[in-house]
């Protein structure tokens, strides 16, 4: 295996057109990790130096990325993943599944060396459970003499999507709310307002939607209103959606009342998958009709429709979440220092 550090921004760019190459190889394969979030992310935020390894097998194919950089803090310096904790669901190093032990083993082996020259501490966020950078690395990670713990830092509820939006009702949905789900969409679908949903798409003005979204997402409660009061968050923001809708993986959703725009979802349709990255509600207008709620119901719908296997609601266990069928799962903080 050889291996190579980069410490400058231009190395995204020359990284580019193998990155996501890579992503789709490895058990990291989420939007998160692509080459759009990780570069919109680091365009955004560079919150410290940038350091990411690259590792390539002896055919001179690319099989390994830890995409890092280094943070200091007082005088500790923590070596973190491209993303950090706030705005980004899921971490990893991008392994290639049939690389995993050879670049494990190396990775360990490089940052054991780069110890104390380059970081102090390694503290890696929001890595899923069934990563084997939480499976397995910590277990390399020893035999080259680091301590490592775990902390837990959120759940992940999710569900396991059925063939049919019946088969959702009546054996995801408990007795209770697979009747409040059918009272609500019938009561939206009754006639008394005229209710429509839709995806944006190419028909659409993507600046125009984006705003659109961000409106309701501060509308939402005070602390979505205070997060886009970070302009970095805004950036970030404004950055991935032409990204990942020129990627083909945005799913901007709204949910219209009487033509007033009232719920709004900001997916993304990755792999098989649909991600819950944010959402937005005007809580002032039409909350009889539950609109949040019903739009849930519809991206549900629309995404078992599709066929995709996963609806992911992300970290948070905001109580909706369950009522809507969906079950925990955990992210963790990797934390590992020299003994």
């Amino acid at each position: 295996m050889n291996l190579t550090l980069h410490t400058t921004a231009d190395a995204l760019d020359s990284l580019k057109p193998v990155w996501n190459d890579l992503v789709q190889r490895s058990t990291a394969n989420t939007p998160f990790s692509t080459w759009e979030w990780q570069t919109a992310w680091w365009a955004a935020y560079h919150p410290g130096g940038l350091w990411i390894v690259t590792c390539e097998n002896d055919a001179g194919k690319l099989v390994g990325i830890a995409p890092c950089f280094i943070e200091t803090e007082g005088d500790t310096r923590t070596l973190r993943l491209i993303g950090h904790v706030d705005v980004t669901d899921y971490m990893d190093f991008i392994v290639d599944m049939d690389e995993q032990e050879a670049v494990y083993s190396e990775l360990a082996t490089y940052l054991s060396e780069a110890h104390g020259s380059a970081y102090d501490a390694v503290g890696l966020a929001n890595i899923p459970q069934a990563s084997p950078t939480y499976t397995a690395f910590p277990d390399v990670l020893r035999t080259h003499g680091f301590d490592v713990s775990f902390e837990e830092n959120d759940v992940a509820p999710l569900i396991q999507l059925p063939q049919s939006y019946d088969d959702y009702l009546s054996n995801i949905l408990d007795s209770k709310q697979r009747k409040e789900a059918k009272r609500k969409m019938r009561r939206a679908e009754g006639g008394e307002y005229d209710v429509a949903w839709y995806i944006v798409g190419s028909d659409h003005d993507l600046t125009e939607e984006s705003e659109r979204f961000l409106s309701l997402m501060a509308a939402a409660d005070t602390e979505k209103a205070a997060f886009l009061q970070n302009e970095q968050h805004v950036d970030f923001f404004n950055r991935i959606v032409p990204l990942a809708n020129d990627s083909g993986w945005l799913q901007l959703m709204f949910l219209t009342i009487d033509g007033n725009a009232c719920a709004a979802y900001f997916n993304f349709d990755y792999n098989n998958r649909i991600y819950v990255y944010n959402s937005g509600l005007d809580p002032d207008n039409y909350g009889a009709l539950s609109p949040g709620i019903v739009l849930t119901q519809y991206a549900i719908q629309h995404s078992i429709g599709q066929g995709r296997a996963v609806f992911d609601f992300l970290r948070g266990n905001e109580t909706y979440k369950y009522l809507m069928g969906g079950s925990d799962t955990r992210v963790y903080q990797l934390n590992a220092t020299k003994s």
